[in-house]
């Protein structure tokens, strides 16, 4: 009886506890203005710019700068491991990958983990794009806080979109958001 009456307590407890207060929903409408301020702020800082040319570390220890692939439309993603939405894109990007390595679109993705942590989700998860290991200098170099971030950035070497992740994508919607600006780009050389 005494661990029946426990957990009923428990349960009520929880369930107390876990119930949205106005408090909460007004932190929810803070966070999602906190969030549009930011998907602004990158936009506004990057669109239309030069993308800054950075050094990227891949897992083999070359280091290749991104201003060598000026002349390709590229997709640099910023992400980590330990990212849920991060992990959730690899597919997509894959997919990206696959259906405009032909027209000359690379994916770049830079993330903050070291090489050897690295190794493990590049052969898990069957990266085929160029992975770039202990991030963190570049990602603070585009000023994101926000994981992922991809910046689509067009032959001429100049940001044309941001796309912010948000923790609901899915590989579909990230896919299905990035390729109209992709066909764009590729319209207008």
């Amino acid at each position: 009886m005494k661990k029946l009456n426990a957990l009923f307590f428990f349960f009520l407890l929880t369930l107390i506890a876990c119930r949205p207060t106005v408090k909460t929903l007004a932190a929810e409408e803070d966070n999602e203005k906190i969030y549009q301020d930011y998907i602004k702020q990158m936009s506004g800082k990057f669109k239309q710019n030069a993308a800054p040319d950075i050094d990227i570390n891949q897992l083999d220890g070359k280091v290749i700068k991104l201003s060598e692939y000026q002349g390709k439309t590229v997709l640099l993603n910023f992400w980590f491991i330990n990212c849920p939405p991060c992990l959730t894109e690899i597919a997509s990007l894959n997919e990206l990958q696959r259906n405009y390595k032909n027209k000359d679109v690379v994916v770049i993705s830079v993330s903050l983990d070291d090489v050897e942590r690295l190794k493990y989700v590049v052969d898990a998860k069957g990266i085929e794009y160029i992975v770039g290991a202990n991030g963190k200098a570049q990602s603070s170099t585009y000023g994101v806080t926000v994981f992922p971030t991809s910046f689509l950035i067009d032959k001429k070497g100049i940001v044309q979109e941001v796309f912010v992740g948000a923790s609901d994508w899915d590989a579909t919607y990230t896919y299905t958001e990035i390729k109209p600006f992709l066909e764009k780009l590729l319209q207008n050389p």
